[in-house]
């Protein structure tokens, strides 16, 4: 089954493809979420797939993570600073086709439980290096070098 968590301008298209696929009883548009209901969402997949170019943060990235969701995306700005190819998902080429794309689905989808766990547990490890404590740390100590200072001190 696929969830399709969000929504915009590509959803009737999508639709009209999942239908010509006859795949659509397989397919769940769940529309935005935020809170409680889009953590559920992460936590009730096997995998996060991604084939945007417009994540520039990686931050949906590290919210599937946070849940140990392993992640199949493209390499792009955003995606390949999060994304580890074969520990914390697949990072495949920006060009990848949509063959490939599926194959690497299948491959994190249907892994050995054993894989499956590695790579959940890398996933959240992921996600925890961007936690806010980590990431303010890290912001004042570039304020610092950028100002000269060897440190500054987290309060």
């Amino acid at each position: 089954h696929v969830l399709v968590v969000g929504d915009g301008p590509s959803r009737v298209e999508m639709i009209g493809n999942f239908a010509a696929g006859a795949v659509s009883d397989r397919v769940h548009f769940a529309g935005v979420l935020r809170n409680a209901k889009l953590a559920d969402a992460y936590a009730a997949m096997d995998v996060f797939a991604f084939s945007s170019f417009s994540e520039t943060q990686g931050l949906v990235l590290v919210e599937a993570m946070m849940a140990g969701v392993p992640v199949v995306a493209l390499d792009a700005p955003g995606v390949r600073e999060v994304v580890v190819d074969g520990q914390n998902g697949r990072l495949l080429a920006g060009d990848a086709d949509v063959e490939a794309l599926a194959a690497a689905l299948g491959e994190v989808a249907d892994a050995a439980p054993e894989t499956r766990q590695v790579m959940r547990k890398a996933a959240r490890d992921t996600a925890d290096l961007y936690g806010i404590d980590k990431t303010v740390g890290r912001t004042r100590e570039f304020y610092a070098q950028t100002l000269g200072r060897k440190s500054m001190a987290v309060p």
